[in-house]
């Protein structure tokens, strides 16, 4: 059975294409910065798609990302 195991892996292309030298090496991780003060690190995004009121349809939405604080 290996030699039936190993015949199958070497001739299988899936396997070929995965191997572990072609891919890159990887890195070190690095940890997460802990953000403390309000608003240093936040996030925009847009809801589209609503129903015209005042003649505007789209809402800009900012969020600080410590204190989960949303403006829209």
């Amino acid at each position: 059975m290996p030699c039936n195991v190993h015949r199958f892996v070497s001739e299988c292309s899936i396997f070929q294409q995965m191997k572990d030298s072609s891919l890159r090496p990887v890195g070190l991780l690095l940890p997460f910065l802990i953000r403390t003060l309000v608003f240093e690190d936040i996030s925009m995004d847009f809801i589209t798609g609503l129903p015209p009121s005042w003649g505007k349809a789209t809402i800009m939405v900012v969020i600080d990302r410590v204190s989960k604080y949303g403006h829209f």
